[in-house]
């Protein structure tokens, strides 16, 4: 991930992630889109073999107040906010009982 910034943004966290041991995969996701989520979970499976921890921190809010926020807006934030999380975790499941990971994590952060 890179954050908004200037051209030189993150450089130093990039070089950090380089120094360290492991491998980092950088996978495009677009979460209210179910299809890409499963596609990301089979990256997943095809890149590592296995999942122990999934992390689920994606969320978004619009600044609309009730009465006069969009439906699209509110479709936006419940795909990204509640039905991403959903499939992400179902995915995640399902990937640690096919490896037989009974002890991987799954955190919802909101």
């Amino acid at each position: 991930m890179r954050p908004k910034g200037g051209e030189n943004s993150g450089i130093a966290e990039e070089d950090a992630v380089k120094a360290s041991p492991g491998k980092l995969v950088a996978i495009k996701c677009d979460l209210t889109q179910e299809s890409e989520i499963h596609a990301l979970f089979g990256e997943i499976r095809k890149t590592f073999g296995r999942l122990d921890v999934c992390i689920n921190n994606a969320g978004l809010s619009h600044d609309a107040p009730l009465l006069t926020g969009t439906t699209s807006d509110w479709r936006n934030m419940l795909d990204v906010n509640v039905m991403a999380l959903c499939i992400c975790t179902q995915e995640a499941v399902k990937l640690m009982r096919e490896k037989e990971i009974n002890d991987g994590q799954i955190i919802h952060i909101s």
